[in-house]
């Protein structure tokens, strides 16, 4: 069954890549389509990490709020929102992407070991505890 899952989720990702590049290509470079796509990935991801959390997993708190507030600066940006003329919605987007980058990697510190040293010894054992392979 895991393996007729991954297949299934391998799809799915196939297919939201010729979606994606298929509004490029008619739609043109537009900033929402970028969003949608950065959502579609990024959420089932945030779901995987919320499962490692309810299981315990040290550090998976620190991703799903990092993942979050991305798809938070990304609904900053869209909206617009501006605080005066020299902290646009541009500028806000940014502190929040800084803020969110810190977050996550604030989930390697449990583990004791710096986020390069997290991403070649942590993130493959998840790869292989989910189907998808995230």
């Amino acid at each position: 069954a895991p393996e007729r899952l991954r297949r299934r989720f391998d799809r799915v990702f196939r297919m939201q890549f010729l979606v994606f590049l298929a509004g490029n290509v008619a739609l043109g470079p537009e900033i929402l389509l970028l969003v949608v796509n950065m959502a579609a990935g990024l959420l089932p991801v945030i779901g995987v990490e919320a499962m490692a959390l309810r299981r315990g997993h040290p550090g998976s708190g620190w991703v799903v709020g990092g993942l979050s507030l991305s798809i938070l600066t990304a609904a900053v940006f869209l909206a617009g929102l501006s605080i005066g003329p020299w902290l646009n919605h541009i500028d806000i987007a940014h502190l929040l992407m800084g803020v969110s980058f810190w977050l996550m990697v604030r989930a390697c510190r449990p583990h004791g070991i710096t986020p390069r040293e997290y991403v070649v010894a942590v993130a493959p054992m998840r790869m292989t505890t989910f189907p998808g392979g995230f």
